[in-house]
């Protein structure tokens, strides 16, 4: 099977007759991730995988593309994941580190 990652999408396109409901898509949807942009900052708001992939690399493989996407963007100065405490292992693994952020509102 090939996973095709495409804007925060990760899906296989060799599926033949696939359905969504009643609807044949030859798609099936593996794994999704909303990204945020907001001036110089990117930010995941919404992260899903199918957890039948996850041992795969399916996330890593999701974050890393979205990183790389991100980066061809000269304006992104920095790429966070929210969440106090949320996934330490995972967040070290995939190379994030603890920082302080001032917001000025203007």
């Amino acid at each position: 099977m090939i996973l095709i990652i495409r804007s925060g999408l990760v899906y296989s396109n060799t599926i033949k007759n696939y359905k969504q409901g009643d609807l044949t898509t030859n798609e099936k949807l593996f794994a999704y991730c909303k990204l945020h942009v907001d001036g110089e900052m990117a930010s995941i708001g919404l992260i899903w995988s199918h957890a039948d992939y996850l041992k795969d690399g399916l996330m890593f493989s999701l974050i890393t593309s979205l990183v790389k996407e991100s980066m061809k963007d000269k304006n992104i100065k920095l790429f966070v994941y929210y969440g106090f405490n949320q996934y330490p292992a995972w967040k070290k693994r995939m190379l994030f580190e603890p920082m302080h952020i001032n917001v000025v509102l203007t």
